[in-house]
């Protein structure tokens, strides 16, 4: 799972007892069955377990605990992907919004057995046949010069705030950011777009700045095909509220 940096085991039982839908997974011992899974589909390798990815959407659902209850919410669609058609990297684009996903929030109720105040940040895979599977931790600090950018303020300053009990406005529209690289494959920097009405508008922002750039920069175009998709399919399946 690309997004897991923890003990696996633990993590996958966690996500077990919260009563998320796992991918089907395999052990060394069931290496044949690994490679024969591998003709056909994406397998991530992480020690001492395989996953096979679920085709589908990547996203990410974070919020804020207070310690009391939650604050904010921001779903990001993630090109995660590697592949033809699908980038070259294992983080290409995303794009980030306000707004929750019922059936996570209600298992990530489950992850707050604590009054400490927390970022809560997962990474799913809204699935062909709509289902939702856990894929893995993530983190806020992969999305906070978005959410900066986004809520125009520091996310030290917003946490501050929701932990104040400050009332603020749900932020309205959505950004997005595409991973650019030097000639070495080197990751340079994180290319943030202007806070726009739609998805499509933000990938213009991007693509017109990423165009100017060197010739020996890289990075994945066509990325807003797969987020508009996924999107699509979040607002279709009724998974965003």
């Amino acid at each position: 799972m690309l997004q897991y940096d923890k003990d696996i085991i633990n993590v996958v039982d966690s996500a077990y007892r919260a009563g998320f839908y796992l991918p089907q997974y395999f052990f060394q011992k069931d290496l044949d069955k690994v490679k024969e899974k591998a003709t056909t589909d994406e397998v991530v390798h992480n020690d001492p377990m395989y996953f096979v990815k679920p085709k589908g959407i990547e996203f990410s659902y974070l919020i804020y605990w207070t310690g009391t209850h939650f604050r904010g919410g921001y779903v990001s669609i993630n090109n995660n992907y590697t592949g033809v058609q699908r980038g070259g990297f294992d983080r290409n684009g995303q794009t980030l919004f306000a707004s929750h996903v019922d059936t996570v929030r209600q298992y990530y109720k489950k992850f707050t057995e604590t009054d400490k105040p927390k970022w809560i940040s997962h990474a799913f895979v809204l699935s062909e046949d709509n289902r939702i599977y856990y894929w893995g931790l993530d983190d806020v600090s992969n999305y906070a010069g978005m959410i900066s950018a986004y809520t125009n303020t520091s996310v030290e300053n917003l946490v501050a705030m929701f932990n104040s009990g400050e009332k603020m406005e749900k932020p309205k529209g959505f950004i997005s950011s595409l991973q650019i690289y030097d000639e070495n494959f080197n990751k340079d920097y994180l290319h943030i777009s202007e806070v726009k009405d739609s998805v499509s508008a933000t990938w213009r922002n991007i693509y017109l700045m990423a165009g100017i750039l060197k010739k020996n920069f890289q990075f994945t175009t066509n990325v807003e095909e797969y987020i508009r998709k996924g999107y699509a399919l979040l607002k279709k399946n009724k998974i965003l509220i």
